[in-house]
């Protein structure tokens, strides 16, 4: 258990790592820092109840292990840039690239609120 927590821990400090400094909305995203948040919350091992909307958390819980085992070989998050932005107020939706510490990019699309909680999100690569 403890070797869990342990690991776990060191999860979650190893994704922060990278991004860490204030960050510009309309340059770097306004989705950023919830993200980043989901991104590090999958990788220990839970779907993020903070910034998921209710009605997501089922299908994010279906999918947490095989999406968490993969962030977690993965590495730190290096590096995020947003790509593209889609639509506006609650259907809004941006695509950023997530670099991580293993050389791997990824790309994640984030958007759809419902009570500012995320009903959408993607990962590719």
């Amino acid at each position: 258990m403890r070797a869990a927590l342990a690991a776990a821990a060191f999860t979650a400090a190893l994704l922060c790592a990278g991004a860490a400094a204030a960050q510009d909305p309309t340059k770097d995203g306004e989705f950023r820092v919830p993200l980043e948040s989901i991104i590090v919350g999958l990788a220990e091992g839970t779907c993020d109840p903070v910034h998921l909307a209710p009605d997501f958390l089922p299908l994010c819980e279906e999918q947490l292990w095989e999406v968490g085992q993969a962030l977690q070989m993965f590495g730190a998050i290096t590096e995020m840039r947003l790509i593209d932005r889609e639509g506006e107020g609650d259907a809004r939706r941006e695509i950023y690239e997530i670099d991580f510490s293993s050389g791997r990019t990824v790309k994640a699309g984030i958007g759809g609120r419902i009570d500012g909680k995320f009903t959408s999100l993607s990962f590719d690569g």
